[in-house]
C-alpha cells in the first residue's frame, strides 16, 4: 500500500481536486471531456457560466489539443493552483512528501504524493511533471525550485 502524505491545506485541495475529477468523468476514462467539465464546474462555482469562457478555461487546460483534459493535465493545473495561494503551502507540500526528511523531494517520493492524492496517472506522466519542475536536473525538487515555478 502506498503512503499517503499527510497535513497541510494544498494536500487537502489536491485530493479534492482529484475526488472531483473522478466525480466527474461520467465515463470513466480518465479525462474530461468539455461536457463533462461544463458539469464539473457547475458542480464546484454553482451559477451560470458562459459558454465562452467555459470553452477557454477548457482551452487552457487540454495541453495537447486532444479535446480531452487527461489525468496529467488536470493535475499540473491543480499542483499550479494549489501552490499559487500561498508560499506556506508549498513548505507544507515539501515537507509532507518529504518522508525520508532530506529536505527535498526525490521523484519517488513525488510518485508516492501524486498517487496517494488520488491522482491516477501514469508513472510517465508523473515524471513529465517532475521533470518540468525540476529545473536543475538534479532528480529531487527542493524549495526553491518548487517557488520558481510557481512564479513563472
Amino acid at each position: 500500500m502506498l503512503e499517503e502524505p499527510t497535513g497541510g491545506e494544498a494536500n487537502d485541495e489536491l485530493r479534492r481536486d482529484a475526488m472531483a475529477l473522478s466525480a466527474a468523468d461520467a465515463d470513466n476514462d480518465q479525462s474530461l471531456d468539455f461536457r463533462e467539465f461544463c458539469a464539473l464546474i457547475q458542480s464546484r462555482e454553482g451559477g451560470e457560466q458562459a459558454p465562452n469562457e467555459l470553452r477557454n478555461r477548457f482551452d487552457a487546460l487540454d495541453l495537447n489539443g486532444n479535446g480531452k483534459i487527461e489525468m496529467h493535465e488536470y493535475l499540473k493545473a491543480s499542483l499550479r493552483d494549489a501552490l499559487s495561494l500561498s508560499v506556506t503551502r508549498v513548505l507544507d507540500l515539501l515537507v509532507a512528501w518529504d518522508t525520508d526528511r532530506s529536505g527535498d523531494v526525490s521523484r519517488r517520493e513525488f510518485r508516492r504524493a501524486i498517487r496517494g492524492l488520488g491522482f491516477d496517472c501514469g508513472q510517465r506522466e508523473i515524471d513529465a511533471i517532475f521533470d518540468e519542475m525540476d529545473a536543475d536536473g538534479s532528480g529531487k525538487l527542493d524549495y526553491r525550485e518548487m517557488l520558481r515555478k510557481i512564479r513563472e
